[in-house]
């Protein structure tokens, strides 16, 4: 076979993320860099990159260990048929070592006292939906998000008819993203004059976005929301202080979860997992809003 097709069909589904993981966690452990910053890839890249380690630890637990109880009855059986290597002991506790690896990884992607995800986002409908989805599955995941940055707004200087009309839209488009991802801090840059290339550029950016505030500071601590697995289904909890239940409307349509409080409203795309579920309570506690999804019994897997 020639060589590079067999390089190419020799990389297993899923190695270019579990490559980037462990670089990341390489440059963790050297202590050599204050801050690391991933520059993810669109969303559903990102969302396998991030959920990697979680599944990587469902094989370790459930697969690998019936695996390593085969493998001895299995090779006189198999090599009765072909000479086929099958994988000793070793192969076995290199597997474990890797899986170590991912699971302190994991540890570290979901501490949201030292890793924070900012969402980058265009004022446009399609986006925004995305980019709440991709929010929601941060949350289901267990990962921290600290601030949202609105990309390639139309400055208001900006004249003309033409522009007239994409900046009537972006506002509307803002005062949505506003409701979807409110508590969280939102940033705003402006479309700027030229591509974005270079290291003059990128300081531009910083100061546009930043000014004078540190970048590597945390912009929101906590999570505004939660979602959470229990026996009968899930949990979404929304930290709403300071708020009586008689000022919160709650509304599901379709795959969203409208939130109303007063003449704020806030729209949660909700994920797959859920759209399945039926609402069957909420209870304002203590600040929280929980609500409960319940498993419908004839739902598909």
């Amino acid at each position: 076979m020639d060589e590079i097709v067999a390089e190419e069909i020799a990389v297993l589904p899923g190695m270019e993320e579990l490559a980037s993981l462990l670089w990341v966690d390489y440059y963790e452990r050297t202590q050599e860099y204050d801050v690391i910053v991933v520059d993810c890839a669109p969303t559903g890249e990102s969302l396998r990159l991030l959920t990697f380690p979680e599944i990587a630890q469902w094989w370790l637990n459930k697969l690998l260990p019936v695996g390593r109880r085969i493998a001895p009855i299995a090779y006189p059986m198999v090599h009765r048929f072909t000479d086929m290597p099958l994988p000793d002991q070793q192969i076995f506790t290199t597997i474990e070592d890797l899986f170590g690896q991912l699971e302190r990884l994991h540890s570290l992607l979901a501490n949201s006292k030292c890793t924070t995800v900012r969402l980058v986002l265009n004022a446009e409908k399609m986006v925004i939906r995305e980019a709440q989805r991709t929010y929601t599955y941060l949350n289901l995941y267990g990962y921290a998000t600290d601030a949202v940055i609105c990309n390639r707004l139309i400055p208001q200087d900006a004249d003309g008819s033409y522009w007239e009309g994409w900046k009537s839209i972006q506002r509307e488009h803002l005062q949505l993203i506003e409701e979807c991802f409110s508590p969280l801090p939102i940033f705003r840059l402006p479309l700027l004059e030229c591509e974005v290339v270079g290291a003059e550029a990128l300081e531009q950016i910083g100061h546009l976005l930043y000014q004078e505030e540190d970048p590597t500071s945390f912009f929101f601590e906590g999570k505004p929301m939660s979602i959470d697995h229990n026996d009968n289904g899930y949990t979404v909890s929304l930290q709403l202080p300071l708020i009586s239940k008689e000022d919160v409307s709650l509304m599901r349509s379709g795959d969203e979860l409208i939130v109303t409080i007063g003449n704020q409203r806030r729209n949660i795309l909700l994920p797959q997992v859920l759209t399945r579920c039926q609402v069957e309570g909420a209870k304002l506690d203590a600040g929280s809003l929980r609500i409960r999804f319940e498993e419908k019994p004839n739902s598909l897997p």
